[in-house]
C-alpha cells in the first residue's frame, strides 16, 4: 500500500478522478460496440450523445471507438462471445 501511496502521492486528486472517468467511458465505449456488433450503430450513438461522463468530446470518443473496431482485443473479444462473422472464403 506504501508502494501504491508513493507512486501517486504528487497526482491532483481532479486529475486521478478525471482520468479513472476517461477510462470508464473508453471501457464503456468498447463494450457498446462489442454488444451492439456494429460501428454504425455505435459511432451514431456517439455522435447523438451530447456528452459522455468524462471530458473526453465526442471526436475521441469516435476515435477511441474506430481503433478499438479494428484492434486484435476486439476481434479476441467477438470470438470468446461467439461473435464472429466467418468469411465465406
Amino acid at each position: 500500500m506504501d508502494d501504491l501511496y508513493a507512486r501517486y502521492a504528487d497526482v491532483e486528486v481532479g486529475e486521478m478522478f478525471r482520468q479513472f472517468f476517461r477510462a470508464m467511458e473508453k471501457t464503456a465505449l468498447r463494450t457498446g460496440l462489442l454488444v451492439c456488433g456494429s460501428v454504425d450503430v455505435a459511432m451514431d450513438i456517439v455522435r447523438a450523445e451530447e456528452a459522455g461522463f468524462s471530458d473526453m468530446a465526442v471526436k475521441e470518443r469516435e476515435e477511441e471507438l474506430a481503433w478499438f473496431a479494428v484492434s486484435d482485443d476486439h476481434f479476441a473479444l467477438r470470438r470468446i462471445i461467439g461473435a464472429v462473422v466467418e468469411s465465406g472464403v
